[in-house]
């Protein structure tokens, strides 16, 4: 593996046209005016790629501390052999975003399934991308999974009267589907563990 983090390419140079130094662990600065770079990017190259990550979840580097920092967590994960690139290069970040997937989980049931039940698979689908946003689905654990069916609890009809425990239970079992849905499709290797049926009505 070869590694290195850099400035982006507009901030290459100071103001005063000196070009910044790199010291490492240290980070970037002008050997004259002493200012420091406003935008870094990891250099990676890992199996045969070249890898360019510039964000971590949408968050660009500001400083090289954060660059330093997250450079450090994917050695660990090289070493271990659990380095999945999908999680930090943006380009391929965005395919795996819980969000972009319960787009196409949706187009899936929609097509299989009987127009009366579209409603209510849209509402759920909306319910999980409103939770669960741009989170890597690869990232989603069994607290995740408890953490989401507090939040259901939560959730009203427009009168404001809270779900009723059957219908948390189908938006909760919906959820698992996609998940699942995910796993046929070879995007997960792995399910996170659920709580027991009971933990619906508690």
């Amino acid at each position: 593996m070869k590694v290195t983090i850099m400035p982006t390419s507009r901030c290459r140079k100071c103001s005063c046209g000196q070009p910044f130094q790199h010291f490492f662990r240290v980070g970037y600065f002008c050997p004259l005016c002493h200012s420091k770079p406003e935008r870094f990017y990891i250099d990676l190259y890992w199996k045969g790629q070249r890898l360019r990550i510039c964000s971590l979840k949408g968050h660009p580097f500001r400083t090289y501390g954060r660059a330093f920092d997250l450079l450090s967590l994917i050695q660990t994960e090289i070493d271990s052999d659990t380095f999945d690139p999908s999680k930090y290069v943006a380009a391929e970040a965005i395919k795996f975003y819980a969000s972009t997937l319960l787009d196409v989980f949706l187009k899936y049931k929609l097509r299989v399934t009987a127009p009366s039940y579209h409603s209510g698979y849209q509402r759920q689908v909306q319910l999980a991308k409103q939770y669960f946003c741009n989170t890597h689905v690869r990232e989603i654990k069994k607290n995740d999974s408890i953490k989401y069916l507090k939040f259901l609890k939560t959730q009203g009809k427009k009168d404001g009267i809270p779900l009723r425990a059957k219908t948390i239970l189908n938006y909760y079992g919906n959820f698992k589907t996609f998940l699942n849905y995910l796993k046929r499709n070879e995007i997960l290797t792995v399910l996170p563990e659920f709580p027991n049926k009971a933990a619906i009505y508690y």
